[in-house]
């Protein structure tokens, strides 16, 4: 099972950040914004979002996290492609975590090669009993 983990792990990842995509369709009402730094945004929070994305994640957090993935990774085995999304979102609420931050998460694991690691770790040590 392992060995499948890291091309599991970059499937729920990718599918991860399809969903949030889908999810948040951008509102009409959406400027495009240039800042003083010379960067373009579509909306003022930009520069607060940026600066979350930095903020550390709790290990607590992450051993949730790793553990929600453990899970998840078991349901979608057994169950394939009749995977229901209010399954995956009720394992992931089950160790604490919210859809976003979860979502939060695994893209800042795919973004972030040291913190896929870090995390990698984190999964590796999970007791599924």
């Amino acid at each position: 099972m392992k060995k499948y983990i890291i091309p599991s792990l970059i499937l729920v990842v990718a599918i991860i950040v399809v969903i949030a995509l889908v999810k948040k369709p951008e509102s009409p009402s959406t400027s495009k914004k240039s800042g003083s730094d010379g960067q373009v945004y579509w909306n003022e929070e930009a520069p607060q979002e940026e600066a979350e994305d930095r903020e550390e994640i709790s290990l607590q957090k992450l051993t949730s996290f790793a553990s929600a993935f453990v899970r998840v990774q078991a349901y979608l085995e057994i169950v394939g492609k009749s995977a229901r999304y209010e399954e995956t979102t009720s394992i992931v609420k089950k160790y604490g975590l919210s859809v976003e931050e979860y979502t939060k998460i695994a893209t800042r694991m795919s973004e972030n090669p040291a913190f896929r690691d870090k995390v990698q770790t984190l999964i590796k040590h999970v007791d599924l009993r």
